[in-house]
């Protein structure tokens, strides 16, 4: 009798061992997937968060640049080689136009431009002409006829300009000031974006 109370007490504390082990090794690996899960999940948010900002990025790009703001300070070579800074400009409204080599929609726009400055004396045109050297400019200014300066502008420019296409105009006061950006296709419409910049 004795000895089966001492087999069903060891029989007992062996099945309470048993499940404590058990218990112990499904917190463990409970708290191993727990661990697991919550460094999944803090992957997937910091992957989220860059998607996020990347969106908010993209987002901003398209927007134009911020009338009121301080035009971006530049410092690019004309077609002549000279270099030629924002602050040359000043004192003077200016409109910058972002053209591009093999562009159709410039080349279309470069004969309105001309018209433009025998019609705006007060208003200064310059090309900022992405992606070509002063002396590919140089060709391509008498190419096309084209009257305005040219500066050979590069990536930076059009990202600090927030131009996604071309051509963009951006019309900035004699103190360097935005007045407006925009995408224009004709005399009259540039004509009136200067006048509402005015």
């Amino acid at each position: 009798m004795k000895k089966s109370i001492l087999i069903s007490l060891f029989s007992l504390q062996f099945l309470t061992l048993g499940g404590v082990v058990v218990t112990a090794y499904y917190a463990f690996l409970n708290k191993t997937n727990i661990q697991t899960t919550q460094a999944k999940l803090r992957s997937t948010f910091t992957f989220m968060d860059k998607m996020a900002e990347v969106q908010k990025q993209q987002e901003d790009a398209r927007k134009p640049i911020a009338v009121g703001s301080q035009a971006p300070e530049f410092s690019l070579k004309n077609e002549e080689g000279k270099e030629v800074k924002l602050e040359d400009l000043k004192g003077q409204k200016t409109l910058l136009v972002f053209s591009q080599t093999n562009c159709q929609y410039c080349e279309k726009f470069y004969p309105i431009l001309n018209e433009f400055q025998e019609k705006q004396a007060d208003v200064k045109v310059v090309l900022m002409h992405y992606g070509a050297t002063p002396e590919q400019n140089k060709s391509y200014k008498a190419k096309q006829g084209i009257k305005a300066t040219m500066l050979a502008a590069a990536a930076k420019q059009m990202n600090d300009y927030k131009v996604l296409d071309t051509p963009t105009t951006v019309l900035i006061d004699g103190k360097g000031k935005v007045l407006g950006s925009k995408n224009v296709t004709n005399l009259k419409e540039l004509m009136a974006f200067v006048k509402q910049g005015a």
